[in-house]
């Protein structure tokens, strides 16, 4: 554990994702950040944020069905794709998040879909 982390000068601190485009041997491998810290201090103006660091587009355990314009899903359900095209499953935790977020789908084909969320846990 260190001492702690200082996020200053309007900074933006972004806990990036690993394993976040394909399955490893077979299963989704994707990990979020873990910060170890006897104190953790965001100074107004400044961020620590894992926005749009989770599985790619279509990718991860609730990823999104290609051109469904559906939503990926992590503890929560994604939003239905168009038309009626149900979400890919749920997994995790929806009050205490650790695994990172699937990727949705664009309905066309030349768009790509959003990636999922990153993951946190403060240790």
């Amino acid at each position: 554990m260190t001492a702690g982390v200082t996020v200053t000068g309007n900074s933006n601190l972004v806990l990036q994702g690993l394993n976040t485009t394909a399955q490893v041997s077979g299963a989704w491998q994707g990990a979020g950040v873990t910060i170890n810290a006897a104190s953790i201090q965001v100074d107004s103006g400044s961020t620590i944020n894992a926005d749009g660091q989770g599985y790619v587009a279509g990718a991860g355990p609730g990823g999104a069905t290609v051109n469904s314009s559906a939503g990926g899903s992590d503890g929560g359900l994604g939003g239905d794709g168009y038309p009626n095209i149900a979400p890919g499953p749920i997994y995790g935790s929806l009050t205490a998040p650790t695994d990172l977020g699937s990727g949705g789908s664009a309905r066309v084909t030349a768009e790509v879909g959003g990636a999922g969320g990153g993951a946190r846990s403060l240790g």
